[in-house]
């Protein structure tokens, strides 16, 4: 993912594991590209990036988001 996004491996690992809780726009971008993510999916992971606490609404968090998105695409 690291290679097809062109983010640091520590980046998305920190996503992954919760310690970055707000990221920044370019990181979710790439991740997007990479992903192949668009349209309604897209808004809704920029959404969840935006959110300042997960605890606001934790199944639209963007670790979730992450999370679903690289599930998708591990297994199809």
């Amino acid at each position: 993912m690291a290679d097809r996004s062109g983010l640091s491996i520590r980046t998305i690992s920190d996503l992954e594991r919760g310690r970055t809780t707000t990221p920044q726009r370019r990181s979710i971008e790439l991740l997007a590209d990479a992903l192949c993510v668009d349209g309604d999916s897209l808004e809704q992971l920029q959404q969840a990036a935006r959110r300042r606490s997960v605890a606001q609404c934790p199944a639209c968090s963007a670790r979730w988001q992450l999370d679903e998105l690289v599930r998708r695409e591990k297994h199809g």
